[in-house]
């Protein structure tokens, strides 16, 4: 009964084995040692950090708090810009980004400027710093 357990387990785990060696293709050895160099030694090597893209306008937003993250369209409709906030979310922190237009101050973050007027129009904003125009901290109105 042992050797039957025995002949089992091993087919069991030669076949796992295999499928997991067969399922992912290996990384490159030249991409796995530079990011292992990098890790090592502390060093980004031009990785850009995600959501760094405004580390310009950081340190004019407040440290802590929650202020609203506004784009062209309404959070979770597209998929770049949601990924785009986590990313900022996880670069911000601890400041929280709200995905909801209710916060006194606001990131506001736009293809065009023409599309930012009509949603900051929309949902009651104004610029205070508009960077690019169509990226920019914004001011809930009165």
């Amino acid at each position: 009964m042992k050797n039957i357990q025995l002949i089992f387990l091993i087919i069991f785990y030669t076949a796992v084995a295999t499928i997991i060696s067969l399922s992912k293709p290996a990384l490159d050895p030249q991409i796995s040692a530079e990011l292992t160099w990098n890790l090592i030694t502390g060093t980004d090597a031009g990785f850009p950090i995600p959501g760094s893209e405004l580390e310009p306008i950081r340190k004019l937003l407040p440290t802590h708090g929650a202020i609203s993250f506004v784009s062209d369209k309404p959070f979770g409709v597209d998929i770049e810009m949601e990924k785009f906030y986590y990313d900022l979310q996880n670069y911000l922190c601890p400041l929280i980004l709200s995905t909801k237009a209710g916060e006194k101050t606001g990131l506001a973050i736009f293809s065009t400027a023409e599309s930012a007027q009509n949603r900051l129009t929309e949902i009651n904003y104004s610029w205070v710093i508009n960077w690019a125009n169509s990226k920019g901290i914004i001011r809930k109105n009165a």
